[in-house]
């Protein structure tokens, strides 16, 4: 849990490092956690980005993406600009 909150959640804003949890709540945790292990025989996946969104909200998703330190949201933002170039187009 430790290595999957250090690589996932610290750097995001409410995000925490386990070390920094209350131990009773790290105990709640861990007595609700199983670890298993998958054989992936196929992956499927679909282009689902926000597309059914207001243009206002849209628009407000990818900036927070853009702006976010992880490298991945911001690669993210870019797609979605990319995949709705027309609700950025700024002429009237």
């Amino acid at each position: 849990m430790k290595d999957l909150l250090d690589r996932y959640e610290v750097h995001r804003p409410q995000g925490r490092p386990w070390d920094a949890l209350p131990s009773d709540f790290r105990e709640s945790q861990m007595n609700g956690i199983v670890g298993l292990k998958i054989l992936v025989t196929r992956v499927e996946g679909a282009a689902k980005m926000s597309q059914n969104r207001e243009p206002y909200d849209y628009q407000n998703i990818v900036s927070e993406l853009e702006r976010s330190p992880d490298y991945s949201d911001q690669e993210v933002g870019k797609v979605m600009k990319h995949l709705s170039p027309n609700r950025f187009d700024k002429s009237p």
